[in-house]
């Protein structure tokens, strides 16, 4: 069976545009909202944020494992909240209406508007791109930068086109490195497609210089030993059935309307092509779509662990999956725009989003708040530390189970940071730390709730 055959979309439709990126914003603004951390990932940003505002610099003073570009979006965003400490997530709510946006132009060059508004609505509400673009991390910002660059290829040939695409591929890189080359590659292959050789140059050219103008300015050693080695020395064994059946039940639970239209459409190839569509005039090969939907299910099935800790990497294969639907299901728009609709009133109005603070964190924030804001903090989950406004030990601002499998965080460091005359409390909340071992009792009492201990004097 053949391609579908060759149509000009029609115009893109602005009200279509900002219907989507209102769509994304509102459903964030429940986790914006939200008064203690969603996950511990998000915690240890938001905690080496605020390590940041008060001039320690990432890399060097602290330990940073994403990329060099994320932490300052997330300072700028702080910077521009007027004090208020959820302002880094507003960079989430910038990443969820980019990655909208720019599905709603990338699907737009293969369908109808109809079928590209429907689909870009999915996306905006896609539990996997909420997770990635929701929480503080940089999955989703890096993906938005991924994604703009791949839509300015396909609506721009010319040099400032090549280089503001290389500009968002370098930042993506700079943000996170191995989810986004599915995407970031497809932009080589449609300049290859072209043969815009000397575009591919300056593409190239703008993402080398953008991604190390980040390493240089914190250090290209330091940015190679905690973004890339530190990564590569973690447990990153794979396998491959037990990462296709936690995708499937991943997709159908928290992606229902998008994994049933994906479903649908495998169902339909049989029928004639009268919805699908390849736009002549973007010149976009017919097999891109599939292309880029298949690297990067690779990327997550052969190369990324997937579980409950690690779900937002879905979110790399959810505007692929979209594109595919676009260019090759049969299934009809107003099908597709009611599917759409329905999963939108459930997102709205079923989902429950459980932001509420448990009454242990509450507990601990309470007995925090009190404590000098001067001083230095240790605990096994930042976040909480931030929750009550106050400063992590930048020794101990990621003691992720990573950085102690990898031999980045010991022990001794915690003990060390304890008897740093500056820490004022120590803070346990799981085996993270073993807090009968690692923390001198002649130093700290306990406090009140389980597992905070103050110093005395503090």
């Amino acid at each position: 069976m053949g391609p579908p055959p060759r149509v000009e979309p029609r115009a893109l439709t602005p009200w279509h545009i900002a219907l989507v990126s209102l769509i994304a914003i509102a459903v964030r603004v429940p986790l914006w909202l939200a008064r203690t951390h969603m996950t511990f990932d998000e915690g240890v940003f938001l905690a080496s944020t605020d390590l940041a505002a008060s001039g320690l610099t990432q890399y060097r003073d602290f330990f940073a494992s994403q990329g060099p570009l994320f932490l300052p979006m997330l300072e700028v965003a702080d910077v521009l909240g007027f004090g208020d400490p959820r302002a880094p997530r507003t960079v989430m709510i910038v990443a969820g209406i980019a990655i909208a946006i720019a599905t709603y132009f990338i699907v737009a060059t293969v369908t109808s508007r109809a079928r590209s508004l429907g689909l870009a609505v999915l996306v905006s509400i896609s539990g996997a791109v909420l997770h990635a673009a929701g929480p503080v991390q940089s999955e989703g910002p890096a993906l938005a930068f991924a994604l703009v660059a791949l839509a300015v290829t396909l609506y721009r040939q010319d040099r400032t086109g090549a280089l503001l695409a290389g500009v968002f591929i370098g930042a993506a890189v700079a943000t996170k490195s191995l989810h986004v080359l599915p995407t970031v590659s497809m932009v080589a292959v449609v300049m290859a497609y072209r043969r815009s050789w000397l575009n591919l140059a300056y593409t190239s050219l703008a993402a080398m210089t953008v991604s190390l103008a980040g390493a240089l300015a914190y250090g290209v050693e330091r940015v190679w030993d905690q973004y890339i080695l530190f990564h590569l020395a973690k447990d990153n064994s794979t396998n491959l059935l037990d990462n296709l059946a936690y995708m499937g039940r991943y997709l159908f639970e928290n992606d229902t309307a998008l994994a049933i239209v994906a479903v649908g459409s495998i169902l339909l190839l049989a029928r004639p092509a009268r919805h699908s569509r390849i736009a002549s005039r973007h010149d976009v090969p017919h097999w891109l779509p599939a292309a880029w939907f298949g690297a990067s299910l690779v990327t997550l099935l052969g190369f990324t662990r997937i579980d409950p800790g690690f779900v937002r990497v879905m979110a790399f294969v959810i505007p692929p999956l979209a594109y595919s639907i676009a260019a090759w299901s049969r299934i009809p728009d107003r099908v597709l725009l009611g599917v759409a609709g329905v999963a939108l009133v459930f997102q709205f109005v079923v989902i429950d989003y459980q932001l509420d603070t448990p009454d242990e964190v509450a507990a601990a924030v309470d007995v925090l708040e009190g404590l000098d804001e001067e001083r230095l903090f240790v605990s096994d989950d930042p976040g909480i530390l931030w929750s009550a406004g106050r400063l992590s030990h930048p020794d101990t601002v990621d003691p992720s189970f990573a950085r102690f499998n990898t031999g980045y965080l010991t022990d001794d460091a915690i003990q060390s940071a304890l008897l740093d005359p500056e820490t004022c409390a120590f803070l346990s909340t799981s085996e993270r730390f073993e807090a009968n071992e690692i923390f001198p009792p002649e130093l700290y009492q306990p406090a009140g709730p389980p597992g905070v201990f103050v110093r005395e004097g503090c």
